[in-house]
């Protein structure tokens, strides 16, 4: 009998142990995953920051541009009031 439920002590001591090493591998696992996806997360940031830099810019030059046509036109003054 002593030896039955020493039997019974020592599997229900790996069994725990076996859940507590999944359990800490899932813990893992879980960390790697959210290292990955805040890696993921800043690239993409960045990546959105630059093209909202790049449009920006572009649309400034546009703006500039337009100025700058506008003011070489040669349009006089009742012109210019209308386009503005």
């Amino acid at each position: 009998m002593k030896s039955y439920l020493a039997r019974q002590m020592d599997d229900k001591s790996r069994r725990e142990r076996a859940e507590k090493d999944l359990n800490n591998e899932q813990a893992v696992m879980w960390k790697k995953d959210r290292e990955l996806y805040e890696v993921e997360e800043d690239r993409l940031k960045s990546k959105i920051s630059g093209i909202n830099r790049d449009n920006a810019s572009f649309l400034d030059r546009q703006m500039a541009d337009k100025k700058l046509r506008n003011s070489n036109m040669g349009m006089n003054k009742y012109e210019k009031q209308y386009n503005n």
